[in-house]
C-alpha cells in the first residue's frame, strides 16, 4: 500500500518545527512518489486525494480516478531527481485548516525510449487522517 504518514510534528503549531518537518516529509514523499512512478505505477492511487488535480504540460485532469488513469497511460519512466524543496503552507482556509505542504521537485526524466528531459513538478499535499495526499500536481518538461 502506497501511503505516507504525516509526521505528528507537522501538525504542531511551532513554525520552525513545522518547516523542518515539512522539509523532511516532502523529501520522503518525493522519493516515494518517483519510485512508484518508475516501478509501481499501478500502486499510486493511495497517494492522491479524491479531488486531486493534475496539470501535465498544460493538460488538465481532475479527480483521483482520472489522474491515476492518466499517469498509468504514460510510457514507462526513469527519473533522476536533482532537487527537492518542501515548505509548510500555513493556515490555508480552502483545505479546512488541514496541515498542508508544498513540494517542488526537479531533475531529468525519460518516458519509454525517448531521451531524458529536464522537468519540474510541484505538489500540494494535505494531511487526510494523518496521511499525506496529493491535492494538486503540476508537471512541466523542458527540451
Amino acid at each position: 500500500m502506497a501511503t505516507f504518514q504525516a509526521s505528528p510534528a507537522t501538525i504542531a503549531p511551532a513554525t520552525p518545527l513545522r518547516i523542518s518537518q515539512a522539509c523532511d516529509d516532502g523529501k520522503t514523499f518525493a522519493e516515494l512518489f518517483y519510485e512508484k512512478m518508475d516501478k509501481q505505477r499501478h500502486a499510486m492511487a493511495n497517494l492522491f486525494h479524491e479531488s486531486a488535480s493534475l496539470v501535465w504540460n498544460g493538460n488538465h485532469v481532475q479527480g483521483k480516478a482520472s489522474v491515476v488513469n492518466f499517469l498509468e497511460q504514460l510510457p514507462a519512466s526513469e527519473t533522476n531527481l536533482t532537487c527537492i524543496d518542501a515548505q509548510p503552507v500555513l493556515d490555508l482556509p480552502a483545505l479546512g485548516g488541514q496541515p498542508t505542504i508544498t513540494v517542488i521537485c526537479g531533475g531529468r526524466q525519460k518516458f519509454g525510449n525517448n531521451k531524458y528531459k529536464q522537468f519540474t513538478e510541484s505538489f500540494m499535499l494535505t494531511a487526510e487522517q494523518n496521511v499525506w495526499k496529493v491535492v494538486s500536481d503540476t508537471y512541466r518538461s523542458f527540451e
